[in-house]
C-alpha cells in the first residue's frame, strides 16, 4: 500500500550557501510576490535559478546538505528518493513568494527521482507575519487535513510527517496536528549523515463529551459563527479565541476546531442539530432524517450543511441571495411550484426542499434528487 508523505517546506534551498544574499532573503521571508519590489524578485528569482541548476547535478549526499526536506526524504528512503515512486506525497508551503518557489524546487527534484504523485499543498494567508495570518492558514490546514488524511488513515494507508523543514512555529503547530493524522511524525539531525527519527503516533482518544453538549454551537462556531465572549465564560479558553483582539467576539480556536473536525462525524450522526438560527424542520423533514437510521454519511453531511446554511443566513439578515451563490447549495427555486425552493447538500444529488418565509427557512424533504417529485 502506498504511504502518503507530507513534508513541511521552509526555505533552506534558498537561504543555505546564499552569501551575502542571506539577509534579503531572510528580510523577504514572509512576502508575497505582489509584496516584492523588482529588484527584490530578480535577487531572489537569479538565486532560484542557481539552485534549481544546483539540485539538477547534485547526488543524494549533495542534496541532503542542500535542503533539511530533502535530507528528511533521504533518510525515509536510504538515500534512494526513486525508492518513493510508490508514494504519495505533499510539500506543505507558507503562502510566501520563496516557500512556494522551494516547494516547486523539491517538487521537480522528486519528479526527476520517478515521484510522480506530487502536490504542493498551500494554505491562503499562512505565513509567520501575524497572528492572525498565521492563524487562518491553521484553520484551513486543519480542514484539509481532516478531508484529505483522514480517509487515508482510515484506510489503513500510512501517513508520515516529514518535519524537518520549515519554520519552527509551524513545526510545532504541525507536531500536534500529526498526533491526530499521521501515524509517524519524522525529524533528522542537520548532519546528513545523522540517523532518521521516527516517533510514532500516540493513541490519542478525544473527550468529546463537553463538545456533545454544545454540539449545535460547535457546528455553528466552525462554519464562521461567531458570539460575544461572555458567552463562552464557561468553556475552556483552549477551545475559543477572539476574532481579533478586542473585538469581544469570539469563535473556535485553532485547537477547537481541531477538535471539533475529529470528533465532528461522531457529533453529527445520530441527531438533527437543534435550534439553529432562522432555520426549523418540518415534521415531514424529521421523518426523512429518521429514516436514514443506516446512511451514516448523509446524516453527517446533511447537519454540516444545515450549520452552514444557518450562518450563511444568520450572517446576511435571512436573504437567500448568499445561498444561491454559493457553489455547494446552489440554493434555487422550483420552476413549477412557486414558494418552495430546494438546495444541494453533496455532490450526490441529496436535496433539501424548504420554504423561506421573513428571513427564515422551513425545511420540507430531504433526501435523493426523487424528492423533487414531492417536494
Amino acid at each position: 500500500m502506498p504511504r502518503y508523505v507530507l513534508s513541511t517546506v521552509g526555505t533552506s534551498l534558498l537561504t543555505n550557501e546564499a552569501g551575502a544574499l542571506a539577509p534579503l532573503l531572510r528580510e523577504t521571508a514572509n512576502l508575497t510576490e505582489g509584496e516584492l519590489s523588482a529588484e527584490q524578485r530578480l535577487a531572489i528569482e537569479q538565486r532560484i535559478a542557481r539552485v534549481a541548476a544546483e539540485l539538477d547535478v547534485a547526488d543524494a549526499s549533495r542534496q541532503r546538505l542542500l535542503s533539511a526536506e530533502l535530507n528528511g526524504l533521504h533518510g525515509l528512503y536510504q538515500s534512494s528518493l526513486s525508492a518513493g515512486k510508490p508514494d504519495l506525497h505533499f510539500l506543505l508551503a507558507t503562502d510566501t513568494y520563496q516557500a512556494r518557489a522551494t516547494a516547486g524546487l523539491l517538487e521537480a527534484t522528486l519528479r526527476k527521482a520517478g515521484i510522480s504523485a506530487v502536490e504542493v499543498v498551500v494554505p491562503p494567508r499562512l505565513s509567520t507575519r501575524s497572528q492572525s495570518a498565521f492563524s487562518s492558514g491553521i484553520r484551513w490546514l486543519i480542514r484539509w487535513c481532516e478531508d484529505t488524511l483522514a480517509p487515508c488513515r482510515e484506510a489503513r494507508a500510512p501517513v508520515s510527517f516529514n518535519l524537518v523543514g520549515s519554520f519552527k512555529s509551524l513545526q510545532g503547530y504541525m507536531n500536534t496536528i500529526g498526533m491526530f493524522y499521521a501515524d509517524e511524525i519524522l525529524y533528522i539531525f542537520e548532519d546528513r549523515n545523522s540517523a532518521l527519527l521516527r516517533i510514532p503516533r500516540l493513541p490519542v482518544r478525544l473527550d468529546l463529551s463537553f463538545l456533545h453538549a454544545h454540539r449545535t454551537r460547535c457546528a455553528l462556531l466552525a462554519e464562521g459563527y461567531t458570539v460575544p465572549v461572555t458567552e463562552l465564560a464557561d468553556w475552556s479558553e483552549t477551545l475559543w479565541e477572539e476574532t481579533t483582539p478586542g473585538s469581544g467576539l469570539a469563535w473556535l480556536s485553532d485547537w477547537g476546531l481541531l477538535m471539533w473536525e475529529r470528533g465532528r462525524d461522531e457529533l453529527l450522526a445520530d441527531s438533527l442539530l437543534e435550534d439553529l438560527p432562522r432555520v426549523a424542520y418540518a415534521a415531514s423533514f424529521r421523518r426523512d432524517f429518521d429514516e436514514l437510521r443506516t446512511n451514516r454519511r448523509e446524516r453527517i453531511e446533511l447537519n454540516k450543511s444545515l450549520a452552514r446554511v444557518s450562518v450563511m443566513l444568520e450572517q446576511s439578515n435571512g436573504n437567500t441571495v448568499a445561498l444561491r451563490t454559493d457553489g455547494a447549495l446552489q440554493y434555487d427555486n422550483y420552476t413549477k411550484l412557486p414558494g418552495i425552493g430546494h438546495f444541494r447538500i453533496n455532490n450526490r444529488g441529496w436535496r433539501v426542499s424548504c420554504t423561506s418565509d421573513q428571513g427564515r427557512l422551513l425545511l420540507r424533504r430531504f433526501g435523493p434528487h426523487t424528492i423533487n417529485d414531492n417536494p
